[in-house]
């Protein structure tokens, strides 16, 4: 994974580095709307959305390779977010904020990789054991933090004003329910609040990028 920053850092100052900088609101709408996608193709199957055990297990063990794919494309999908988020932080003028947001991302970041590698690498042979630890670290402490990130960026950012600014909260208050649904155990308002989240959230990525750039 340190890869990817380490050559971001080479091409510092260059224009091919400008160029990627510029990608990071299009590269994380369009890893996380690919990541969305796979939940109701792929990765419900093998979720608790799913409610029989013994028919989710049977399902990962069946398609291990959709399975790692999935969870491969949500992990770019972190890594994208985490991305933009430096990206809307450089153009606030304030580095305190900025840096504080960046490092509540990347500590958001290590849950969610954490949490994808243990369903990538124990499932399904682990999965009664690890499920629920899993499940804590990406959709509640990463989705935290992440929610905590977007939220000092919005209050630090000040051309974000009208339907904009609402769309902005909206998404960030869709993130809150997830995290509070997660650590609840409650199933169905998980899968709701993901699926609201990610519909208010793609779009809102992209509409972001072109106002801040």
């Amino acid at each position: 994974m340190w890869w990817l920053p380490f050559v971001l850092l080479l091409l510092d100052g260059t224009g091919l580095g400008a160029r990627l900088r510029a990608l990071a609101p299009r590269a994380c709408a369009a890893f996380n709307a690919a990541g969305a996608l796979t939940m109701p193709l792929v990765l419900r199957h093998g979720l608790e959305s799913t409610t029989d055990p013994a028919a989710r297990a049977a399902f990962v063990e069946g398609h291990l390779f959709l399975w790692r794919a999935s969870w491969a494309i949500w992990m770019g999908a972190g890594l994208t977010l985490v991305a933009f988020v430096a990206w809307w932080g450089a153009r606030l003028g304030d580095p305190r904020w900025s840096v504080l947001a960046l490092a509540a991302a990347c500590a958001g970041l290590a849950c969610d990789l954490a949490a994808e590698s243990l369903f990538m690498s124990w499932f399904p042979g682990r999965m009664g054991s690890l499920e629920r630890t899993a499940g804590l670290l990406t959709g509640g402490a990463a989705n935290g933090l992440y929610t905590i990130a977007g939220v000092l960026l919005t209050l630090r950012t000040r051309t974000l004003r009208g339907s904009s600014l609402l769309w902005t909260w909206a998404v960030w208050i869709a993130g809150g329910f997830l995290t509070a649904s997660t650590l609840a155990g409650s199933v169905p308002a998980t899968v709701g609040s993901t699926a609201a989240l990610m519909m208010l959230f793609c779009p809102w990525v992209w509409f972001v990028g072109r106002r801040l750039a």
